[in-house]
């Protein structure tokens, strides 16, 4: 395990009964575990950094680990009510990184076999089989955190295209919507070059040099 595990550089974290004792959506109240929330600081300062794959409420489990004070110590988390085995792999893909390079720590069997059938070569732990483990060779001395800062920026460009790829979607769906036709007609005798012929949906093809608002233009010359 010591050879394999010199190759990680992610650690995917589970919530309930993992990272925390207890289940967000019964407990009224969740206790991290110290143990590890002291590793996961120790590891970040070896570079190593760290993710979430959670079946949860995302906005529940946001703020129980904003209040906590632990959300900024994870980069690309993954929560939602569904199987972990695609959330992981677009973990990997975001963050550029092979399944070897990762380590699941999940107290549910199911939720291993499944993350590891759906991305084969990852490494998984239970919580207290990571507890035996001395990892405290694994990365390199990392004490401020420049790799947890650059897979910040990552994400931070990870966001900002999937939010331009999504405007550009609603865009896209608004003019599909819309019905606008462009139509190029020939210029009536006598309309000098330059003018542009505008199509209304109301009153039809218009020559003019400024056509009207919401119009659509194509100019001849």
């Amino acid at each position: 395990m010591t050879a394999v595990a010199s190759e990680v550089k992610l650690v995917i974290w589970d919530l309930d009964d993992t990272l925390w004792r207890g289940t967000l959506a019964e407990d009224r109240e969740v206790t991290p575990d110290a143990g590890f929330v002291a590793l996961i600081g120790a590891l970040l300062d070896r570079g190593i950094v760290h993710a979430i794959a959670s079946k949860n409420d995302p906005e529940a489990a946001r703020a129980r680990l904003e209040a906590l004070g632990l959300w900024d110590l994870f980069v690309f988390p993954r929560i939602a009510l569904v199987n972990k085995g695609a959330p992981v792999a677009e973990i990997l893909a975001a963050m550029g990184l092979r399944a070897a390079n990762a380590l699941l720590v999940d107290d549910n069997p199911f939720n291993l076999r499944e993350v590891a059938s759906a991305n084969p070569g990852i490494l998984t732990l239970s919580p207290e089989a990571l507890r035996a483990l001395d990892v405290s060779a694994w990365g390199a001395p990392d004490p401020g955190r420049a790799r947890l800062a650059s897979y910040r920026l990552l994400e931070a460009r990870h966001k900002a295209r999937r939010g331009a790829e999504d405007r550009g979607a609603n865009e896209a769906q608004f003019l599909r919507e819309s019905r606008i036709e462009v139509e190029a007609v020939p210029l009536r005798p006598g309309t000098r070059r330059g003018s542009c012929v505008w199509w209304s949906s109301s009153i039809g093809p218009t020559s003019s040099t400024s056509p009207g608002p919401g119009s659509t233009t194509s100019t001849t010359s």
